[in-house]
């Protein structure tokens, strides 16, 4: 929070938002304002769990945790904190977690029954602790999960890597160490870019958001509920169901493109280890029988960004496909073209196994 001082404008707006149950426990004066709180600075606020509990059919309470991030060092600071909200006169009041602690609401969970009467919860309205509703479209929850999700990657990849989706993650990463290096190879485009195309679906659990930046990398957020959501940060590394449909109504020609595209973009992505791992066994034993002589090879002779402009395709002895392939730099740093032929095997379900011309 902000340390105040003198300045009586911070001091009345804290106090005033503040409830009156706290106040009365903690026996708050206008003037205790600015011994209270320490200085913070220019802060980004995250919230990461907000318990909803309806108090009447006006009045909610939401037991929220979450963390401030300082813009001056990116220093992050996690906090737990109440809010009485008041839907028919727009009014909140702040509950710190101190003196939720002392009336024994701490641990509510889901289900638990609050017992309303350990605290005033009717709002007096005053100039400080009014709200407006902020519009909350597909596009503007879109921008708002993309943006903060990118301010994670630059500053906390811990809780950046928490929230990815449990399956994406034992997939793609091994450890937190891989995620890491993972985002610093992909620093640059991370740190520049801004959304340019969403999409919003309805499933059964969950609404999903994916959103494609301006490198036409993807953010696909699955949100349970507004704070409650999990994070995949690409369309190769697990078959979301979008894919899955469009791969099982596909003819084999169109698989092939399906899942050499998957291949580029992990080369596109840096993400070596899946390119490697959809590699023929017996081509793998023969070219690149370790992981490092696949990544070396990948950066000798592909580009930063591969572009896949598709030539020919050929159908072998009715099981191995192949289709001809120019391959260019996408960012234009180079006028090269490179042409290798692949072959494909199409195995169960979405599996398959690719090789090239090496």
């Amino acid at each position: 929070m902000l340390k105040v001082g003198v300045n009586e404008f911070y001091k009345q707006a804290i106090y005033n938002m503040l409830s009156e149950s706290y106040r009365e426990y903690k026996n708050i004066a206008l003037d205790d304002i600015e011994n209270l709180y320490d200085e913070t600075g220019e802060t980004k606020i995250f919230i990461n769990k907000a318990l909803e509990y309806s108090i009447s059919n006006n009045t909610t309470i939401y037991f929220v945790e979450g963390e401030n991030v300082l813009y001056k060092d990116f220093s992050k600071k996690s906090f737990k904190i109440a809010v009485i909200i008041n839907t028919n006169t727009s009014t909140f009041a702040i509950l710190p977690w101190d003196y939720i602690e002392q009336i024994g609401l701490n641990n509510v969970k889901v289900g638990d029954k609050v017992d309303i009467n350990k605290f005033k919860y009717e709002i007096e309205k005053n100039k400080n602790n009014t709200f407006e509703y902020q519009d909350s479209s597909n596009e503007s929850m879109s921008r708002e999960y993309f943006s903060n999700y990118q301010f994670r990657l630059l500053h906390n990849k811990e809780m950046a890597y928490a929230q990815l989706n449990e399956e994406y993650s034992k997939a793609k990463f091994d450890k937190i160490e891989d995620f890491e290096k993972y985002v610093t190879n992909n620093i640059m485009e991370f740190s520049k870019s801004n959304m340019s195309a969403y999409q919003v679906s309805s499933k059964e659990n969950y609404t999903q958001y994916i959103c494609v930046d301006e490198n036409k990398r993807y953010y696909i957020f699955r949100a349970k509920s507004i704070f409650d959501y999990d994070v995949i940060l690409d369309t190769y590394t697990i078959d979301i169901p979008e894919f899955t449909t469009k791969y099982n109504e596909a003819g084999d020609r169109e698989k092939v493109v399906l899942n050499i595209n998957k291949f580029m973009l992990a080369l596109n992505d840096k993400d070596y280890k899946y390119a490697y791992s959809v590699l023929a066994n017996s081509f793998k034993e023969k070219n690149f029988p370790t992981y490092e002589s696949f990544e070396q090879y990948v950066k000798s002779n592909f580009f930063e960004k591969n572009k896949f402009d598709y030539i020919e395709f050929g159908n072998e002895a009715g099981t191995y496909y192949t289709y001809e392939i120019n391959i260019t730099d996408e960012t234009g740093k180079s006028n090269k073209t490179v042409t290798k032929t692949f072959i494909m095997l199409l195995n169960e379900g979405t599996k398959f196994e690719i090789s090239f011309n090496v």
